[in-house]
């Protein structure tokens, strides 16, 4: 083989959407509140998330976040068994005509998460899936960093909020 050669062969990769309620009422609306409090205009409609936004590393601060993660880890098991850690982990608060791109994750090692914080919106689509995730408070959503998804623009007046993550695998010899 010369170095002018490439070659290309689709490899299979499993994936997963797995679709839970998570339970603490009290602590999603704080984590709500953290949000619309904390959207930032110098990074709101930049990314493929074209609505509002917290920044990737922002919200980490908040101890509210560690404690879902905390409640995350209880969903996670079935889809991934090995130690993770949140890296990145944002608001969105989309208002009308606002939507997300068809985009992956495919950064994120472990997989990614979506938890809706608002009812009704235009829910999430995967393609591959041809799956339509609809919105519900309190709706945990866990997938495979591969997968395209996007949200449609809406035409519905009320906001659709969002905190979204990557994670990323703890390896054994980690700290």
């Amino acid at each position: 083989m010369n170095s002018e050669e490439v070659y290309f062969k689709k490899i299979p990769t499993d994936t997963f959407i797995s679709i839970s309620y998570l339970k603490n009422k009290t602590l999603l609306n704080k984590i709500l509140t953290i949000i619309l409090n904390n959207c930032n205009d110098k990074l709101s409609y930049k990314t493929n998330v074209l609505a509002k936004f917290t920044g990737f590393q922002d919200l980490l601060r908040f101890p509210e976040i560690k404690e879902i993660f905390d409640e995350i880890k209880e969903y996670s098991h079935d889809i991934y068994p090995h130690g993770f850690i949140a890296n990145e982990v944002w608001g969105n608060v989309y208002e009308k005509e606002d939507y997300a791109k068809p985009h992956t994750h495919i950064g994120a090692s472990a997989f990614c998460g979506i938890i809706y914080l608002s009812d009704g919106g235009p829910g999430t689509y995967f393609p591959q899936y041809n799956l339509t995730v609809s919105e519900e408070f309190g709706k945990l959503v866990l997938f495979h960093p591969c997968l395209i998804h996007e949200v449609k623009k809406s035409n519905l007046q009320n906001r659709r909020v969002t905190l979204a993550f990557n994670c990323q695998e703890i390896k054994k010899w980690d700290d």
